[in-house]
């Protein structure tokens, strides 16, 4: 009886710790991304967003102080992103390049983009309205925009948030090129 009661706590011992290093890791290597793997996600998620037409998980990441070139501010920039959601039936985002500069530390023992929190992301996208596209091969100029954007984020919190923004149509041809 000792030894069967012995051998189950070992099992249950174990299995709590094996339980506890996976939770450790998996918490490690959250905290353990970059800067630049935090806005990445961030980007993946809002082309997630955009094509589900979601406005409140796209809008999460646009700070309450944005304001773009267009003079568009935060809400400005709600109702022309919902604009477009009630205006296409389908929407599809390709990413076609993502570039991240982060800004300059101001103490040699912090990490670029520590100091200021601010980053600048230049991006190339294609967006499709309208119609089912599951490549770029299927794709015909008229039915797509080329977009270049540079995208002026800033930490706020955990959380890497749009501040302001400028935009370039590039058309179709110059996005995939």
């Amino acid at each position: 009886m000792i030894i069967k009661s012995s051998f189950k706590i070992r099992v249950i011992l174990s299995a709590f710790l094996i339980t506890s290093l996976l939770f450790m890791a998996a918490s490690c290597s959250r905290s353990m991304q970059s800067e630049e793997d935090l806005i990445k996600a961030m980007i993946d998620e809002v082309v997630v967003a955009v094509e589900k037409k979601d406005l409140k998980s796209v809008m999460k990441n646009f700070s309450s102080d944005y304001r773009d070139e267009a003079d568009l501010d935060r809400d400005a920039m709600k109702r022309f992103i919902f604009y477009h959601f009630l205006k296409s039936e389908k929407i599809t985002v390709f990413l076609r390049s993502v570039k991240i500069g982060l800004g300059q530390s101001e103490t040699p023992s912090q990490t670029p983009g520590e100091a200021i929190g601010e980053a600048i992301v230049d991006i190339e996208f294609i967006v499709v309205k309208g119609k089912e596209v599951k490549s770029l091969i299927d794709l015909l100029p008229e039915d797509a925009a080329g977009i270049e954007a540079t995208i002026l984020m800033r930490k706020e919190g955990k959380s890497w948030k749009a501040l302001s923004s400028r935009w370039f149509h590039v058309g179709t041809a110059g996005a995939i090129l």
